[in-house]
Order: C-alpha cells, then sequence, then structure tokens
C-alpha cells in the first residue's frame, strides 16, 4: 500500500510480510519517499523480494550457521554436535 503522509508532505509504503519460522504476518513501514514514483519502485523491489521462494533449514544447518557466525573452535563444535 502507498500513502501520503500529510503532515510531514512525503509518501510512505505498507507491506505485509509472512514470517516463514512462525507463519505470523507483520507489517513493514517505510517513510520518507519524496514523490511517489519513489514509494511504487520501492514497493515493486519490495514485493519482488517477498515472492521468493521460502527455504525451510534444518536444525543441523541452523546450527552450523550459528557456529561459523560465532567462530567457534572445533573442540567447541563437537562438544555441542554430540
Amino acid at each position: 500500500m502507498i500513502g501520503k503522509d500529510e503532515a510531514r508532505g512525503t509518501w510512505f509504503v505498507q507491506i505485509k510480510i509472512k514470517d516463514p519460522v512462525t507463519g505470523k504476518w507483520h507489517a513493514a513501514k517505510k517513510r520518507g519517499f519524496a514523490t511517489k514514483r519513489e514509494a511504487k519502485l520501492f514497493e515493486a523491489k519490495m514485493m519482488e523480494d517477498k515472492n521468493l521462494p521460502t527455504h525451510k533449514a534444518t536444525f543441523r544447518e541452523v546450527s552450523e550457521q550459528y557456529f561459523i557466525s560465532k567462530e567457534c573452535s572445533p573442540d567447541t563444535i563437537q562438544k555441542h554436535r554430540s
């Protein structure tokens, strides 16, 4: 949805996004566009990104990404795996 914030004189975009993990819907809002055209372009880009196929990660994949992001030692990773 595109709308105009009369108090500020700018345009905003509001879209609903479904959380793939919980399945709940959330509203995302971006404000401050100078023109309606900018807001429409942003909305089109967001809708395109929103419709990407979702990947259902397994617990193992999530845990491996966690260990990589925390830069755990191999001993720590092995201890957690067992």
